[in-house]
């Protein structure tokens, strides 16, 4: 190949980026008026759950049992201490009842009205029990090591069936007033998990104080009900009226949380779905495999967040929420999400960075920000192809995306994944600090998680993407943007638009690759115009003939990456 191509693509890049600078690049003058994009989303009127839907998972058999092994399985438990006093104990076969329990440990005072362990057992040796009730809970002087000073909390009642033996014995402990007890051994939080599972668990009425060096949060929730359906590997969870407040006097400030509820049905807890969990060296394609599974099922049936208020020293956040849903019919299955319009307000709190910037916010309307949006998405587990259509956002009223595309091989890179036989890295401390040879493990495992990762991308296929920019005509983010920016950074609008088109023109001239080139020169001189003219809309489409792998986009699979099989196109009007 002769040079001369090469020096032509410089000689006019450098023509076009000195005209884009001069000129503003393209002329919308002739541009046809563009339909607003609508990002209005119906509400998905999904039915709330409440305590009476998860009813099934507190339902336990009768256990048969004598008291001779009913007391020797207390005595494992070590619920029964020195510092342990009740006005009763009854038993009655597998089932013990403690009226007026109170216990105390160092310093730490723990009471409730009535415990009640329903078919005490073993699981591998070990004392367990089907269910414990415990009614009217209160702690007071609660010190929990290395955390809060001091805790004192209360519990209308406390719910909880078939427990692991460790978490049996965690209870137990925290019955004694023990809190500060080391419940997880140094295991790592995924090992945590297993050992410290349940089958239902039940709080209601919950209210706690904590207090530390002049700092002091206070939490009520109504009510949390949680099944964990261990056969299907799926757990539903409902949470109903929380209400939090965090008192500082410090920099971090003070600030209040409350949450009208939420109710989170068919969460997926599969190991596949545990070990799918997105790492940094995923990127994008990764991040959206975290939701399948080899068998291509979702992660979760329902999830409605209601209302949300944040309110802290520097902005508050207000939601109506966010809904989403998934359906199975066939070989598809399709996912369907709304959130709500979601409204950040920044405050005027003097002594933080937001402080002095908050006129220029004010003036150009980004003071407070609203966010809602919308998208659905369809796997046909059959075809392995992955649809996702009308996600749509809007960002304040002045800016608006719209995007459709489709993509292949989500499943068959999952399997891949399943039969390595790796999940996501983690980092397991032997003892209570990490050695040079635990980093060593972590790093060698990272690379082998990386490696199998790349194969599997293969596999992913872009088949197609439609995507529609749109900066609002009247209302431009855009242009407020830049308004912002002068004022902060002191420059003029019209300096800081150059030097943006001067880094986006030069791009091509400074590319690394071949990828990075073609893709500044397809996308430049589109970016150039979308943000140099106020209002437009960006189109950016790939049609590529024949679905592409993204490996061959980024050159994992050994190639020199690019992006001439997309069939990529940048419009402004």
């Amino acid at each position: 190949m002769f040079a001369t191509p090469v020096s032509l693509r410089r000689t006019l890049m450098v023509g076009f980026a000195a005209s884009a600078l001069l000129m503003g690049a393209c002329s919308s003058g002739d541009k046809a008026d563009i339909p607003e994009i609508s990002v209005e989303a119906a509400s998905l009127e999904l039915s709330k759950a409440d305590q009476t839907a998860l009813s099934r998972y507190f339902e336990v058999k009768p256990r048969s049992g004598s008291e001779a092994t009913t007391m020797d399985l207390l005595t494992a438990l070590e619920l029964d201490s020195e510092t342990s006093t009740q006005a009763a104990r009854e038993i009655d076969g597998s089932n013990v009842t403690y009226t007026n329990w109170s216990a105390e440990h160092h310093g730490s005072v723990v009471k409730a009205d009535q415990v009640r362990l329903i078919g005490l057992h073993e699981v591998d040796g070990r004392p367990t029990f089907d269910k414990m009730i415990v009614n009217d809970l209160r702690a007071e002087d609660f010190e929990d090591e290395g955390q809060v000073k001091t805790v004192e909390a209360s519990l209308g009642e406390m719910t909880v069936v078939s427990p692991s033996p460790d978490l049996a014995q965690s209870l137990a402990r925290l019955l004694r007033g023990e809190a500060g007890a080391d419940v997880t051994n140094n295991d790592t939080v995924s090992d945590m998990s297993d050992n410290q599972s349940f089958g239902a668990l039940h709080l209601q009425d919950l209210t706690a104080t904590a207090f530390e060096d002049g700092q002091e949060g206070t939490l009520s929730i109504a009510q949390v009900v949680v099944g964990n359906n261990k056969s299907d590997e799926r757990l539903d969870l409902i949470i109903e009226t929380v209400d939090f407040d965090w008192l500082d006097g410090g920099p971090g400030g003070s600030f209040d949380l409350e949450m009208d509820g939420l109710t989170l049905l068919g969460l997926n807890t599969s190991s596949d779905a545990k070990n799918s969990l997105p790492t940094p060296n995923m990127g994008i394609i990764g991040t959206y495999m975290q939701v399948l599974s080899p068998s291509g099922t979702m992660p979760y049936r329902q999830i409605d967040l209601g209302k949300l208020n944040l309110k802290s020293r520097i902005f508050d956040l207000t939601t109506e929420g966010f809904e989403g849903d998934s359906e199975t019919t066939g070989s598809k299955t399709t996912m369907r999400s709304v959130l709500s319009p979601m409204v950040i307000t920044f405050k005027d709190a003097a002594g933080t960075p937001v402080a002095p910037y908050m006129d220029v916010l004010r003036e150009n309307g980004l003071a407070e920000i609203t966010m809602k949006g919308s998208q659905t998405m369809t796997l046909d587990r059959k075809d392995d192809r992955m649809v996702v259509s009308d996600a749509r956002l809007e960002i304040d009223e002045g800016l608006r995306t719209r995007c459709d595309y489709a993509v292949q091989g989500m499943m068959a890179s999952a399997e891949y994944m399943k039969a390595q036989g790796l999940s996501t890295p983690t980092l397991h401390i032997d003892g209570n600090k990490a050695q040079e040879a635990d980093f060593d493990r972590y790093m060698a495992d990272m690379e082998a998680f990386r490696l199998a990762q790349t194969e599997a991308n293969k596999r992913i296929k872009i088949e197609s993407l439609n995507c529609d920019i749109q900066d609002v005509a009247g209302n431009s983010l855009v242009d407020r943007g830049y308004k912002v920016a002068a004022e902060v950074t002191g420059k003029p609008v019209a300096v800081l638009k150059g030097a943006a088109k001067t880094m986006i023109a030069l791009g091509s001239l400074t590319a690394r690759s071949e990828f990075e080139r073609d893709m500044m020169d397809t996308v430049g001189s589109g970016l150039i115009d979308f943000i140099d003219t106020p209002g437009q809309t960006m189109t950016v489409t790939m049609a590529p003939e024949r679905p592409v792998s993204i490996t061959a986009l980024t050159g994992q699979d050994g190639s020199e990456p690019t992006i001439k099989p997309l069939g990529l196109s940048v419009k402004v009007q």
